[in-house]
């Protein structure tokens, strides 16, 4: 018989177990069954194939449940990344414009002080709203070189250059 099982009843391989190590390396036996537990997992939208050929065997119509789910999702996901990039544009635009329309309002403006004989504040006006757009304008190409670098560090390509 492969264990040291006592008494009545079938006998279990048995496995020998190391302690506490304060026990002084004694030894106890517990049997050992033939039960294997296995775990699997997966990431992403889908199963792995076997799976999804296990769920059709259970349940015809599960693959195309799975393929249709996944389509309907990117579709969603698309269309989603769409609007945003859409409303990203359309609001750059307006700012544009509205930094436009200011910038020009605050040259007029510069301009009339100078044609009413003040020329310091006209010209402080118009200069003032240079040295903001430049300022506006540097801060704006410092933010997409730091994105970039964090979103692909390996590629070192300077947007103020390009």
């Amino acid at each position: 018989m492969p264990g040291k099982g006592k008494g009545k009843g079938p006998s279990f391989p048995v496995a020998r177990v190391a302690t506490h190590p304060a026990s002084h390396h004694r030894e106890t036996e517990r049997p050992r069954s033939g039960l294997t537990l296995t775990r699997s997992s997966f990431v992403g939208p889908m199963p792995p194939p076997d799976l999804v050929a296990e769920y059709e065997a259970i349940r015809p119509g599960a693959a195309r449940f799975f393929f249709d789910a996944v389509e309907r999702q990117s579709a969603h996901r698309q269309a989603l990344e769409l609007r945003v990039v859409n409303a990203s544009i359309s609001n750059e635009r307006v700012g544009m414009w509205l930094a436009f329309v200011l910038a020009m309002a605050m040259v007029l403006c510069g301009t009339f002080l100078i044609s009413e004989d003040k020329d310091p504040q006209g010209l402080a006006m118009i200069a003032g709203t240079l040295a903001a757009l430049c300022g506006v304008f540097v801060y704006s190409r410092r933010q997409e070189q730091k994105e970039h670098r964090e979103s692909d560090p390996a590629d070192d390509i300077d947007l103020a250059t390009a």
